[in-house]
Order: C-alpha cells, then structure tokens, then sequence
C-alpha cells in the first residue's frame, strides 16, 4: 500500500476503538491509510475491546430504520470474523484489570475529572490495562475526545 507506513515492531499492542473496527469491515474509505496499514497487516497485535460489540449492538438497526449514526455491520458475524481472525485478541469487558481501571475512570468522570465520552470509557480502560502489560500501545482511533486523552497520557495514536 503505497504512502501508508506499516509498523516496524510487532511488539506494539494496537487497540481498536468502535468506528476504526466498523470502518475497516466497511471498507469505508474514511479509515486512515496509516490505520489501514495497521489493522491489514497479519503481524500486527490487534486487541478489540467486547465492549465494541456492545456499541455496534446500540447503533445497529434493529427496527429497519437507517439512522445517519447507524451501524451497518451486524455485531455477530462481526464478532464471529474478530474471534477467527488470528492476529485479533478480543479483551473481555469483565476482565480483571480492564474492569478495574474501568470503575476508576467512572469514578473520574463522575467527579468531572475524565474528560472523554462515557461510551469510550471502557475502551480507555482496556488501553490503561494493557498498557501495564505492554508498555509500547498504541490506539487505533479518529474520535476527538479519546484522541485528545491518549496523547495527554502517552498513548501513541495511530490514524
């Protein structure tokens, strides 16, 4: 792929956040070359959050009626590809050190000191915990907010 760079460590733990997984499965055109290069490689470590289900599940159109912020792809052959696919590692929302970093970053954005959306919370929590494993993270992700929050913690973007 010409232009885009393809990651040189395949070290680096790369994590997904909701549009960058749906936008790739797409084929949507608005997924970043430098994401696509990423996500296309099979030496990169992918980690997709469950919680991406959860959202896809919330703006897939149950009822037949295409809302401008609907999701196309339906959750469970979406899962399905993520789950056969053998570079992605799908991270459980239960999990024991996603789930606490989770409730911490409730508690901060409860208290006004979180500056992200609610819904990217779990996703935020699931970059925390494996960071504690995997120092070289990196985000995978085009939404302000969440964009915003990784470079103020050191969280490589990738888009």
């Amino acid at each position: 792929m010409a232009g885009a760079r393809i990651p040189d460590s395949v070290e680096t733990v790369y994590i997904l956040d909701t549009q960058a997984w749906v936008w790739l499965l797409e084929g949507n055109p608005k997924l970043s070359k430098a994401a696509k290069a990423v996500l296309v490689n099979q030496r990169s470590r992918l980690a997709l959050p469950s919680y991406c289900f959860e959202e896809m599940e919330r703006k897939f159109p149950n009822d037949g009626a295409i809302k401008p912020t609907a999701i196309r792809i339906p959750p469970t052959p979406a899962f399905r590809l993520a789950v056969a696919t053998v570079n992605i590692r799908v991270i459980p929302r239960g999990s024991n050190a996603a789930m606490a970093e989770e409730l911490r970053l409730k508690s901060l954005y409860r208290r006004k000191k979180l500056t992200i959306d609610s819904q990217d919370i779990p996703i935020v929590a699931v970059v925390l915990a494996l960071r504690r494993f995997f120092p070289s993270t990196s985000l995978i992700s085009d939404d302000g907010n969440l964009t915003k929050w990784a470079k103020s913690t050191e969280v490589a973007v990738v888009w």
